[in-house]
This record gives structure tokens, sequence and C-alpha cells, in this order.
């Protein structure tokens, strides 16, 4: 481990490269033999590319105690250990011969500043799938084996050119047992390191930059040849409903696969900054803002640069934040989902706000409670948004009526927005709950409300509605209702000229600013002996609801609305929300368990029996820990956290902020 640990940094910092001497001729001969069975090309392809011509010299020198070979000082080949090991290719070697090294690994292009910077390939920045892209790029994995101790170059994704070349920490069989976690390439020469400083520091082409390596720029023949296909294909018609319809779908597909990139962690993503796609052909590998046709925003003006990141820190939260992705490390929403949202021509500088640090951005937030934040693991994390928070709606809404049109709505079903209006047909197709609650799910709602109850001290003040029915509940505007006919019944309102009158207090406005005398009840049962007011004490009546609400027994009624059935659940206590949560049970197993239920006309055996079905997993139900607890917990085998969260809300009408995640599968 120390030896790869010392390879990983061999180059990133140039040492005094000592003396140069000239190979032999002989032992060029031998080096180029070395070499080619390295790459597994012939040696004499190595002579026809004109990289080593039969009487060229070939020169060895010394960096950082490896030795480099180079022709016309051009560093070719590299031995890691300078003991006449391996013998292996530099960037420029594998540029000029695209033949070399034919096995080799496939990463992200946003995951490539890692590694320029110096940082080993962690294996979720591998790519093992062609799933998640439409670029008709085919994914050397299955193709590729390799063993522990193997070297191989590393391309990103939609550039044929290497940027680095490594040695493989594990074999594939441990990778893919493992769960594609860990560390995967022990990296030994990347561009731009000291060794490339060595050559002449030319590049493939503009693709290649010190901060990332992107998408190389497709030639104008190969994309006249794909809009030529596109018209002949069947079916494809050239019409622009159809293409706002492939558009669209072209836009939810990078949007997966950055979500997909997302979940590698901070191992195997980095914060891109202001990075932009060096030309116009790479803009479909650039991030997508979020907030189309919402007026522009002048960040050099005063208070631009707040108001910016207000607006899009909302964008992140309603077109890119996925209520399964909780929780969310801070910083990897602000640099994967907040970043990539800004429009092309804006250059962001949280230094330039008034937040100055992320953490008093997130801070705001979560202070307009829009967002809460918590430690998972001893890292600042969004464990929640409310979707429901006026604030969120407001800015969806502005979103639509200023043009944002279907991909909003798409996104924001994606996101998981609390509005059905705003759930996709496609998102509700994928839920597959019994037929019960597919058909109901469309009329799905949750609303919770606060209620009271009055005890026998309290009862005379709701005269009329108290009787014969002590359990009764009310609601806020009863018990102000109540509370004003019973002061206009004993005559407590004020009556001077410069006060609101009886009379004024029939008009809910008025009886906002009337004020009224305290009674022996009003001021005996609503303050304590302590304190100043008491009967006969002058007060306003604004004041004195808040002291009788206080007073009264509250509960919370929940009414629920599936289909054409209406429940309603009444708690004694505070609502709580449904926790889902995903843990692993030894080695690679996972079982999701869900609880709180019950709080929302939902029966767990029932619940259960959906999920098994929709799942086609087992599921078991048990009564949860504590002699105070009633509730049961679903337990379902295999990690279904995004799919039982999407049911929650899409089939049984569960708002999200009534719904906590919690995912201990890492």
């Amino acid at each position: 481990r120390v030896v790869l640990e010392a390879l990983a940094a061999m180059f990133k910092k140039c040492v005094s490269s000592g003396s140069h001497t000239q190979l032999s001729k002989s032992d060029a001969k031998k080096l180029r033999k070395a070499a080619a069975e390295t790459m597994g090309v012939d040696e004499a392809l190595l002579e026809r590319s004109g990289l080593m011509p039969p009487k060229s010299d070939v020169v060895v020198g010394k960096l950082n105690n490896a030795k480099v070979y180079c022709v016309n000082d051009q560093p070719l080949f590299f031995d890691p250990n300078g003991k006449g090991g391996r013998i292996l290719p530099t960037v420029y070697t594998l540029w000029a011969i695209p033949e070399a090294m034919p096995r080799g690994i496939v990463t992200y292009s946003e995951v490539s500043p890692k590694v320029l910077g110096g940082a080993d390939l962690m294996l979720p920045g591998f790519i093992i799938s062609d799933a998640e892209f439409d670029d008709g790029e085919k994914s050397e994995w299955a193709e590729t084996s390799f063993a522990a101790g193997d070297v191989l170059a590393l391309r990103a994704r939609g550039n044929s050119h290497a940027f680095a070349i490594g040695e493989m920490a594990v074999s594939k069989a441990e990778a893919e047992a493992c769960g594609m976690k860990g560390r995967g390439l022990k990296v030994m020469h990347h561009y731009p390191d000291a060794l490339w400083a060595m050559g002449d520091k030319s590049t493939p082409g503009e693709s290649f930059r010190p901060e990332r390596v992107f998408r190389a720029p497709r030639s104008s023949s190969s994309a006249a040849e794909d809009e030529k296909a596109a018209r002949e294909a069947p079916g494809l018609g050239a019409t622009s409903g159809d293409a706002a319809a492939t558009h669209l779908e072209k836009m939810r597909l990078s949007e997966d696969e950055d979500d997909t990139r997302s979940a590698h962690g901070d191992e195997s993503r980095t914060d891109l900054g202001d990075d932009a796609s060096p030309t116009t052909a790479v803009a479909s590998d650039a991030p997508r803002t979020c907030e189309p046709g919402l007026p522009p925003i002048d960040v050099s003006a005063p208070g631009g640069m707040d108001s910016m990141f207000e607006r899009l820190f909302m964008s992140a939260l309603a077109f890119r934040l996925k209520d399964g992705d909780l929780p969310m490390r801070c910083e990897l929403f602000y640099a994967n989902l907040l970043l990539p949202s800004r429009p092309p021509d804006v250059t962001l500088d949280l230094k330039k706000s008034a937040f100055k640090k992320q953490q008093k951005l997130f801070a705001a937030f979560e202070k307009k409670k829009l967002v809460a934040v918590k430690k998972v693991h001893g890292h600042e994390c969004v464990a929640r948004v409310d979707r429901d928070h006026p604030l969120y709606l407001e800015f969806v809404r502005a979103a639509r009526d200023a043009g944002a049109g279907t991909s909003a709505s798409a996104d924001l079903s994606d996101a998981g927005a609390t509005d059905s209006a705003t759930t996709s047909g496609e998102e509700r197709a994928g839920t597959t709950f019994d037929e019960k609650k597919n058909a109901s799910g469309s009329g799905a709602s949750v609303v919770a409300t606060n209620a009271y109850r009055a005890s026998t001290a309290y009862r005379p003040l709701f005269g009329a509605r108290a009787v014969g029915n002590k359990d009764r509940l009310y609601d806020e505007r009863e018990c102000v209702e109540a509370l004003r006919e019973y002061c206009e019944l004993h005559d407590l309102f004020v009556t001077d000229e410069d006060e609101t009158s009886a009379a004024d207090a029939e008009n809910d406005v008025n009886v906002v600013s009337a004020s009224v005398t305290l009674d022996a009840l009003l001021g005996k049962e609503l303050f304590g002996k302590k304190e100043a007011e008491g009967p006969g004490s002058r007060l306003a009546f604004r004041l004195v609801v808040p002291r009788l609400l206080k007073k009264l027994t509250k509960h919370v009624v929940v009414s629920v609305t599936r289909g054409s059935e209406t429940s309603t659940v009444v708690l004694k206590r505070a609502l709580r929300p449904i926790k889902v949560r995903v843990e692993r049970r030894g080695g690679r197993k996972h079982v999701t368990s869900v609880s709180g239920l019950e709080d929302f006309a939902v029966d767990p055996e029932a619940f259960a029996s959906a999920a098994q079905k929709s799942f086609s997993a087992a599921t078991s139900t048990a009564r949860l820990p504590g002699n105070n607890e009633t509730g049961v917990e679903i337990s379902i085998q295999g990690n279904v956290l995004r799919e039982l969260v999407r049911a929650l809300r899409a089939e049984w009408g569960i708002p999200g902020k009534y719904i906590e995640t919690e995912d201990k599968s890492k």
C-alpha cells in the first residue's frame, strides 16, 4: 500500500530530474519490445507511428525516482520504480497510438477534475452501464477484464483519448462483489502532471483543459450523418411537437445522468465552479439551467448576487432535488444541483453575496423553514424539504407563469412536488401498488388541521355549542367566534368613544383591534395568580385569543381523501411524519422499513400486502418497541426507498413534508 501511494503521488510535484543518459541500440530495442508488450501493440507500430524511428536516440533521465525515456525531447515511456520493472506509456504515446492499451476504464467528464488534481479514481466513478446515456457510445466495462495490479488507461465518456494511466487496486470480480465502492484505480501518471510538462505540453484538442477533460467536439460530417439518419428513421416526423418531445426526453436523460453521478459521493465528484464547456459542440454535456422564462437578475447590482443565489437555491429544490435523494450533503447539493442551475452567462461568487459562506446560505433557508438541515455521519445534510411552503409554491407558480411549461412540470414531478397536478402520468404508471390504490391515487389528498377541546372550566365560553357534547372539537375560527359571542353576551367589549363598541365588534376586522374587560372567568382561568392581568383588566381581544387556545386541549385532525372515500383521524398529540429507512443487513442485503402510517389513515397490513405485490419482495409487520408505542413497522426486503417514497406521495397522497427518509445502506 505504501508503494501504491508513492506511485500515486509520483508526478504531482516536479523534483530534480538529475542527469540524462543515452541508451545503447540494444537497450533501446529492449525498451521498444517491453513497451509494445505493455501496450498490447506490435513493435513495428512504434516505428510506423514515428514515435521511435529505427535510428532514433533514446535518452533516459530521472524524475521523482522514476526513469523517463524520451525521444526527441518528448517523454514516451516511464519506469515507475526506476528499477527496470514495467515500462509504461505516457499520455503522449497513448494519444499518438489510439490502438495502445485497448483495455481501459471510462469515467464521467465531471469526475475528471478530481483525477487531474492528483486523486485516485474511486469505483463509484467507473461507468459500467450505457443505460444512463443516449449518446450511442458503447461502454467498455463488459469487454474489460482485469486483476488487481493490472495497468489500465483512463478516459472520459465522449472522449476517445486517455488522460491518465494507473494500476488497479482490486480485480473486476472484487469490484463488483463489493458493490462498486472503494478505491478503484491508483493513478500513476495523468495529464497535466510534471511528467507531461517535460514534453511539448501539447493536447489532443480543445476538450483537454487543465481543470477538466470534456467530451470531444463532434465533427460536422458525423453530425450531418446523425441528422440524416434521424430524418429517415421511421415514426420520427419533422413536426415541431416531435422535436419538442425529443428535446424534453434529452433533458430528462441529462437530469437522470446528473442524479446518477451525484450518488457517487464526494469521493468521485468535484465542485465544477464556473467551468464551461470549451466548445459549443460540448454544450450537451453541460448542465441545464432550471429557471426558464424568469426575469434576468443583474448580479453586479447591489443585492443582485444575493437574489441570484436565492433563485438558484429554489430552482435546485424545485427542479433537481428528489425526495428519494434525501438526506443529501450540503456541499453536494451546492456543487451538483445549485451551481448547474445558473444561467450560462452568469458568473457566481458566493463571497460577493451577503451569505459569504455555504453554511450561511443554508442557514438562511433553514430559518425560513423551507429546508431542514441536520448532521448525518458528521456531515451537514439537507434532510427535508417543505414543498408545501408558501415561498416554494410561489416560486413554482412563477416559473410556470413565466413559460416553464412542460419541462418545468416534468422536473417538478421528478423532484417530487406535493401538488398532485404536477405529478406526471409516467410517474404514476411506474408505481405498481394494487389497482384500488392506483384508481384512487389521482384524487388522493391529506389535510391536517388543529382542533381544540374545551374542558369543564372553559365550556361556558362556548355556550350552546358545548351543550350535550362535551367532547366536541372546535377549529380556531370557531374558538374566536365563541369568544366574541361570550364577550358580547356579557357586555365585555369596551364602550368608550375612543374604543371599539360592541356593535363594531360584530365585524371580524374590527374585533382584531377591539379591547375587552376581563370578567371573573376570563381573568382567573386564562391568567395566573402571579400575572398582572386579572378580573377587571382591560386587554386587546387579539391577545385574549391565543391565551384561550393555549388553555384548550389541542388535537390534530387529519382528513384523508382517496378517490370517493374520506377518512378522518383525530390525534391527541402532534402529527408525526412517516419514517422510511433503508439499512444494510449483512453483505449486500438491504431492508427497507416504514412506520407511522396509522396517522394518515393507512392500514399497515393492507399497505404491507400492496408493497409485497408491488416490489415482488417479502414483507413483515411488527409492533414498534416501547411501552408507549402503539404503531406498526413494516419491513420490506431490498432497497426500495425511492420507489416507496414515490408511492406514498403519488398513490397515497402523503405530502412530502410528512415523509422522513434515512439511508443507512452506505
